[in-house]
């Protein structure tokens, strides 16, 4: 089956993009709800073809950043990153050191995305502290920010894998991907995500 590939403007370790199209081999034609239990970067989702889509996400940050590209009813994010941009001189260091301080300082997701778009490998990580650290990357990488509006009309929530729908709510033309993230330590499986490797 041939189709046209949706990208998400989402940056994270373990997206399916690569895989998208094998995926999306294996799913049915005809879903009415599709249920995507850990989100990611939306690509799944994004893809799967379903009449009605809902895409969950745990981690609060990926989630805010959902309802980020959702909420752009002025068509103000690729302005507001250009103007961000040239304010910065369009200097990878200068615009990530800023997009930390404007983060800390405002707790604003957008700055959060900024980071991403700086970092190496589009990678951030938060510190005991509370703190996002971030690694140099070698230039502002924005080629993906042009693909926010394909996650309109997504239904999305902020919760743990198992209340996301009741199971006697399921029809035969319902279609639920489970596709965890993958962590290494259980302990902390279980602290962000409420499930270990034995679950």
């Amino acid at each position: 089956m041939n189709f046209n590939l949706q990208n998400t403007p989402i940056y994270r370790a373990g997206s399916k993009k690569d895989q998208i199209h094998k995926i999306r081999k294996l799913l049915p034609n005809d879903i009415n709800n599709f249920y995507d239990l850990f989100g990611g970067t939306g690509i799944v989702c994004i893809n799967s073809g379903a009449k009605i889509k809902h895409l969950n996400e745990l981690d609060v940050n990926t989630y805010k950043l959902y309802k980020y590209f959702q909420n752009d009813f002025n068509n103000k994010i690729l302005s507001d990153f250009e103007e961000y941009k040239k304010k910065h001189v369009n200097d990878t260091d200068t615009f990530l050191q800023n997009a930390l301080i404007d983060f800390k300082r405002t707790n604003n997701i957008k700055y959060l995305y900024y980071v991403t778009l700086s970092s190496y490998c589009n990678m951030y990580e938060f510190n005991k502290n509370g703190d996002v650290i971030a690694s140099l990357g070698k230039k502002i990488n924005n080629t993906k920010i042009k693909y926010y509006h394909n996650l309109n009309g997504i239904n999305l929530t902020n919760l743990n894998y198992d209340q996301v729908f009741e199971f006697k709510d399921l029809t035969k033309n319902d279609f639920v991907f489970i596709d965890p993230p993958y962590l290494i330590a259980s302990a902390t499986n279980k602290k962000k995500y409420g499930y270990t490797w034995t679950d």
